[in-house]
C-alpha cells in the first residue's frame, strides 16, 4: 500500500512510517525559494531521499528529522554577558 507523501521503512525498531516532505513544503518552512532548496540538495547542505524508481530522474523528498537536523545545526546561541 502506498500513501502519498509517506513511506514505510525497516529500522532497528521494526517497521516505521516516515512522512516525507516535498521541495515546495521545505521551501515554505524555511522561507526560501524552491531553487535554493535544490541548490542545497546538489551541494550536499541538506540531506534528501530519492523516491524515484531505479534508472529514473531523481524525485527529491525530505525526512522531517533531516530538516530538523539542518535547522538545529544552524542554531546560534545567545552570547553570555560578562
Amino acid at each position: 500500500m502506498s500513501l502519498k507523501g509517506s513511506a514505510a521503512c525497516e529500522g532497528r525498531c521494526g517497521r516505521v512510517r516516515v512522512d516525507l516532505l516535498t521541495v515546495a513544503e521545505v521551501a515554505e518552512r524555511l522561507k526560501k525559494h524552491p531553487k535554493t532548496i535544490y541548490r542545497m540538495v546538489w551541494n550536499g547542505t541538506l540531506a534528501w531521499v530519492n523516491v524515484a524508481e531505479s534508472g529514473s530522474r531523481a524525485q527529491v523528498r525530505f525526512r522531517e528529522t533531516d530538516l530538523c537536523g539542518y535547522v538545529d545545526a544552524r542554531l546560534v546561541a545567545p552570547r553570555q554577558r560578562a
